[in-house]
């Protein structure tokens, strides 16, 4: 029995010690190729860096700079469109954020880049774009829960709370159907 029970043992430490071998060497593989098996998202770096330089200096010509760098990566990216539009009607520049709302709209749908533009003015607190956005969203089509949901943040940035619990209401209804 004790010799019985020596083998079991000297097994299960056999299959254990293969077992942490194993993953060892697969997280090694992992580690040493990650670069293939997650590689880096540039135009989220990109969106990223506009994102901090926005927030740490409140330079929104400097953070155009960036997304402009970026379009030139990728200039039909709906993500720095978007960041463009919202940064030139920021600085003034109606001209220029309608043509960055143009070009989305070409490239990828203007619902796509509506619910792309609310959710960044959401993210950056600018509560009446946002609104406006969310509302466009939903004339566009009033079955899409996002565009209640987002409308309904616009309120809640401007602190309408009787309007945010219609809208959240709207929201929720949405979400049952």
């Amino acid at each position: 029995l004790n010799r019985l029970l020596a083998a079991q043992r000297a097994r299960r430490l056999r299959t254990f010690s293969i077992a942490v071998v194993v993953v060892g060497v697969l997280a090694s593989a992992g580690w040493l190729f990650r670069d293939t098996l997650l590689p880096p998202d540039p135009i989220g770096d990109v969106a990223d860096a506009a994102r901090v330089t926005l927030e740490q200096s409140g330079d929104a010509r400097a953070a155009l700079a960036q997304i402009d760098a970026g379009l030139v990566m990728s200039p039909t990216s709906r993500l720095l469109l978007a960041w463009r539009s919202v940064l030139a009607a920021e600085l003034g520049d109606d001209a220029g954020a309608q043509r960055a709302a143009a070009q989305a709209t070409n490239a990828g749908g203007s619902k796509d880049f509506l619910l792309e533009r609310a959710t960044l003015n959401v993210q950056l607190g600018r509560a009446d774009a946002a609104l406006a956005d969310g509302e466009a969203l939903v004339a566009l089509d009033s079955q899409m829960p996002e565009a209640y949901y987002l409308r309904a943040s616009g309120h809640e940035l401007r602190g309408d709370i009787d309007e945010i619990q219609k809208r959240y209401d709207q929201y929720c209804e949405m979400l049952r159907v």
